[in-house]
């Protein structure tokens, strides 16, 4: 069962993700606009990209990687400052299928990484059981 720091680690690190997805999307709407705004957005992408990066040491990469869908509902906003893109019914409609399972992943997610050390994995091996199997 995860304690109160794990659980808080848990959301730093959906919080972080959700920054560096939304980060990447903006970098890449301003790669799309062209002209001056094209080396702030490659510098976007790159920054959001390390940005979610760090996130996968906050909480489970199975949670994070869906998180990251985050991306597609800022596109819709961007989209319509950038671009003046108007999103369509089905557009809405995909985002809110976005957002509830976004919502369902992290209320139903353990909240905790059940990661183990290098020297854990060198104690099981040793154990035999994993040389056996090998």
């Amino acid at each position: 069962k995860a304690d109160g720091t794990t659980m808080s680690k848990f959301f730093e690190g959906v919080l972080i993700n959700i920054c560096g997805s939304t980060v990447i999307n903006v970098g890449t709407n301003f790669i799309k606009y062209g002209g001056k705004a094209k080396p702030l957005g490659i510098a976007m992408f790159g920054v959001g990209n390390v940005i979610t990066f760090a996130s996968f040491s906050f909480a489970p990469q199975s949670v994070l990687a869906s998180i990251s869908a985050v991306q597609f509902i800022s596109n819709v906003v961007v989209s319509y400052l950038l671009f003046n893109e108007r999103p369509t019914t089905r557009v809405w409609v995909g985002t809110a299928v976005i957002i509830l399972g976004n919502v369902l992943i992290v209320l139903c997610s353990p909240g905790v990484d059940d990661t183990v050390s290098s020297e854990d994995l060198l104690t099981d091996y040793w154990k035999g059981q994993a040389r056996r199997y090998i």
